[in-house]
């Protein structure tokens, strides 16, 4: 059991399981290949970053009525890892499918203490799909006569987790969804479930699983570095998908994270790639510790006059007062770049040299960011 982090306190509690595959044992490059065929898979290297980055990022998670109780980490390849709040450094046990089940259980057991508790799984790593997704985990691909004994049915599992007695359960797929040929030629190839779903038991108030891609689809990852899928999700939870209160404090829920990560990818048109949401994800998941920075943007059209303008913005005070000073921007070849929090700006420039007139734009920065044009008059 590599139980990375415990609070050793009574719940309402956040009950987290990570598990990151990138080394396949059977798979080509993999300690113990197999000769059958493995359904064209090869060794990834995103998943490791993915899963620390990810796991790390839990030591911000500031749930309204839940605080964190325990995360419990599988990854392959194995290695050392120290959860940010622990006081000393875990080796992490490997992502077989024998290792996935056990810690799963456990998993399900802490969830289960209490109504109150909040359920959070993630998976990064191989995935495909048939009438179900299937993920793998390490030693998948031993068995020719059943290529997916080692593998988990995570529809029917996120299913069967009505069961639970954690009333707010999130499910984080970051894994491709394409769909062999192969696969669907073996009838009954079905992996396993880590819970049995039994009909009619649903009390959750709020449940989710999140696909990093879409059903018959990529998911794209970056060599030795986490995933796009990843990447942008922690950016959204960071800030990009925070939404107002009342009461002036930010928070952010799974149904606006989805909608911004789904932003963020379609922004890199080379890689298709569309998330999807099942369920709900509509209850605040995570607050804010201070209002959010965001992304702001000015283009400027034509892209010469950049390195002659003085730019100026001001803020408005709509939300909160305006930082001050106002921060200098990031000067690019076409424009200039900010972190601001939620605002209108007024942003101008001036031209001393006198190459180009005075011009003006009002910009509104609410999450994600906002990104704009500022056409210099000749």
């Amino acid at each position: 059991m590599t139980l990375v982090f415990d609070a050793q306190t009574d719940g309402p509690l956040v009950h987290v399981l990570t598990i990151g595959v990138g080394a396949y044992r059977h798979l080509p490059g993999g300690d113990q290949p197999v000769e059958h065929d493995t359904l064209g898979l090869m060794q990834l290297t995103s998943p490791p970053h993915s899963l620390r980055a990810f796991t790390d990022w839990l030591v911000n998670l500031r749930h309204p009525t839940a605080t964190l109780g325990s995360v419990e980490m599988l990854m392959s390849p194995g290695g050392g890892y120290q959860f940010p709040l622990a006081t000393r450094s875990h080796q992490v046990e490997p992502a077989t499918f024998a290792n996935v089940k056990a810690a799963f259980s456990r998993w399900y057991a802490r969830c289960d203490q209490d109504p109150g508790n909040v359920a959070i799984l993630y998976f990064c790593g191989h995935g495909v799909e048939s009438d179900s997704q299937y993920l793998l985990p390490e030693d998948f691909g031993a068995n020719p006569l059943r290529l997916l004994d080692n593998c988990v049915n995570i529809g029917v599992t996120f299913d069967g987790m009505a069961r639970c007695e954690a009333q707010r359960q999130y499910f984080i797929v970051d894994a491709c969804r394409e769909i062999p040929q192969e696969l669907l030629q073996r009838l009954g190839a079905g992996g396993e479930t880590l819970v049995d779903f039994v009909v009619g038991q649903e009390d959750r108030i709020d449940k989710a699983m999140l696909f990093a891609t879409s059903g018959g689809a990529k998911a794209y990852g970056l060599p030795n570095q986490p995933t796009r899928y990843t990447a942008a999700f922690l950016l959204a939870l960071d800030g990009l998908a925070s939404k107002r209160r009342q009461d002036g404090t930010w928070f952010i829920d799974l149904t606006t994270v989805h909608n911004v990560v789904t932003a963020l990818l379609k922004a890199d048109p080379g890689r298709v790639q569309w998330p999807e949401l099942h369920g709900g994800g509509n209850e605040i998941l995570h607050l804010l510790p201070r209002t959010p920075l965001l992304p702001v943007l000015v283009k400027c059209a034509p892209t010469a006059a950049v390195g002659r303008a003085q730019p100026r913005i001001r803020g408005l005070g709509f939300y909160d007062p305006p930082p001050a000073p106002m921060p200098d921007p990031a000067m690019g070849v076409d424009g200039w770049s900010y972190q601001l929090p939620p605002d209108a700006y007024d942003f101008e420039v001036d031209f001393p040299d006198g190459s180009y007139r005075h011009a003006e734009l009002r910009l509104h920065a609410t999450p994600p960011g906002v990104t704009d044009v500022i056409e210099i008059p000749s």
